[in-house]
Formats: structure tokens, C-alpha cells, sequence
């Protein structure tokens, strides 16, 4: 019983694999996801600005 049990304590403390790849794979997916929503909502508000106000900013950074 005191060796399951110690197991199990030492088990506490030892990364899980499967833990550390799900989170890695809800870390990668999660951005992609959230990214797409505000693109989708910035190029949506783009149609409220004058093209040509537009252009003059991007040309004055590049």
C-alpha cells in the first residue's frame, strides 16, 4: 500500500507527456483561431476609410 502510494507522490511531480502536448497543441491552434477573428474584424472596418488615406500610411512605413 505505501509503495502505490509513493508512486503516486512521485508521479505528482514528474510532467505528464500527454499533458505537455495538449497544451502545446491548444497554445498553437488558440492564436491561429484568434488571429483570423480580428483579421476578419480590422479588414471589415477598412471599408470606413478612405483607400488613398490608406495607402499613404503603409508607403510612409515602408
Amino acid at each position: 500500500m505505501i509503495k502505490v502510494v509513493n508512486l503516486i507522490v512521485l508521479h505528482k511531480h514528474k510532467n505528464s507527456k500527454f499533458l505537455y502536448y495538449v497544451k502545446s497543441l491548444i497554445t498553437y491552434c488558440t492564436p491561429k483561431f484568434i488571429c483570423k477573428i480580428q483579421l476578419r474584424r480590422i479588414l471589415s472596418r477598412l471599408l470606413e476609410y478612405d483607400s488613398k488615406d490608406i495607402y499613404d500610411r503603409v508607403n510612409y512605413y515602408n
